[in-house]
């Protein structure tokens, strides 16, 4: 009697522990099938008639439908700086119409978070588009390394507008004098800011002019103070002439150089300490410029051709055809290994590697990519994740 008393019970509790074991092992498994669904990363391709395309880095195959924001995006982004959430653009009408706000939009749900009211001082006359360019009011968006301010240039009305995104209010509008460092301004674009780069100390802005007829010849760069402790806050501290038409600029990760692109004329290069042109890249032409991100080189970019700079001695290290016409902005694999350039004529996206600075592959997709943004893993808790 006592023998089978003792049994029973130890019976009842190995069945138990059984089935405990067994949840155990289903919910593990359930688990890390999450986890690794969650820990690919993802390319999301925001083209300029408001599509979003959203692409799995692991597979770089593109996932479901694109999706329609409902809104016409007017400029790109170069995500130096972001939260790794928001990006910041603007939208508006036709390439004629001024552009009346400046958003930030949540890159994982492609919902519009921000909205700001950029609706000029004074227009005055609007002048013509630049003949070919389809430039609009509004160009390019950044934001200080420290998240606290967003930078938006106002082409047409020759000014700089400062966005706090906490509130999503104005604090500032610096008007670029048509004089450097004086007073007086045209408000239909004598000086056409075209772009706008900041120092990762987050206190310089700069930025190229299309036309400024002050020196004569096309093409200047504006260097503003942007140090709220500094006694020359927003004001321009220095301007340089540079011979031809002025596309874009970028400052270098370590925020040493700042990069000049003159389309066809070649690749300044300039001293952010001096403010003043350091080296000419001859045979380097394009429109947009990127850092990789240890820095070490640069990508030229703008129609077939990608040259490479390696940032060390300032020369060419390679020029690539990456098979398709104007692409702008690029970004990276959050390891650094890819660049993803937006061949937006072919409707593909040009996958490069950054060790052999290759062309090693080409995503399709159905809309003509603009904007690049690269999201990190992320686990269910929001916890970002490694590749």
């Amino acid at each position: 009697m006592s023998n089978l008393g003792t049994q029973y019970p130890i019976k009842k509790y190995l069945v138990i522990a059984t089935v405990l074991i067994a949840v155990l092992i289903i919910i593990g498994a359930s688990m890390s099938v999450s986890a690794k669904e969650q820990s690919n990363p993802f390319l999301y391709a925001f083209s300029p008639d408001g599509t979003v395309t959203k692409i799995d880095l692991k597979t770089h195959q593109v996932v479901g439908q694109p999706k329609d924001m409902g809104v016409t995006l007017t400029s790109q982004w170069s995500n130096h700086y972001w939260d790794g959430k928001t990006m910041w653009t603007s939208i508006g009408g036709g390439v004629a119409d001024a552009v009346s706000e400046v958003v930030g939009v949540d890159v994982r749900t492609q919902r519009i978070t921000h909205r700001i009211d950029i609706t000029p001082i004074s227009l005055g006359p609007i002048q013509p588009n630049w003949p070919g360019w389809g430039i609009t009011n509004s160009q390019y968006t950044q934001i200080t390394p420290n998240q606290e301010l967003v930078y938006h240039v106002n082409s047409k009305n020759d000014e700089i507008i400062e966005i706090d995104p906490e509130t999503d209010t104005i604090t500032a509008r610096i008007l670029i004098p048509d004089t450097p460092g004086g007073t007086d301004w045209t408000p239909n674009g004598s000086v056409f800011p075209c772009d706008n780069s900041i120092s990762p100390d987050g206190k310089l802005l700069v930025v190229p002019n299309l036309l400024d007829p002050y020196f004569g010849d096309p093409g200047s760069v504006s260097f503003f103070d942007i140090d709220k402790k500094s006694p020359t806050y927003l004001t321009e501290i220095k301007r340089i002439n540079v011979t031809g038409f002025i596309i874009m600029s970028t400052v270098s990760p370590d925020g040493r150089y700042t990069s000049v692109e003159l389309g066809a004329t070649g690749e300044y290069i300039l001293d952010m300490s001096t403010m003043e042109v350091d080296t000419v890249v001859a045979g380097a032409f394009g429109s947009c410029s990127e850092y990789t991100k240890d820095g070490q080189f640069m990508y030229l970019t703008g129609g077939r051709n990608l040259t490479v700079i390696r940032m060390s001695d300032l020369t060419i290290e390679k020029i690539v055809d990456v098979g398709h016409g104007v692409g702008c902005v690029m970004t990276w694999s959050t390891d650094g290994q890819y660049a993803y350039y937006p061949n937006n004529p072919g409707r593909s996206i040009t996958i490069i590697d950054t060790a052999t600075h290759e062309v090693v592959g080409s995503i399709p997709i159905d809309h003509r990519p603009g904007t690049l943004v690269v999201l990190p893993p992320m686990r269910h808790d929001g916890v970002e994740l490694g590749d």
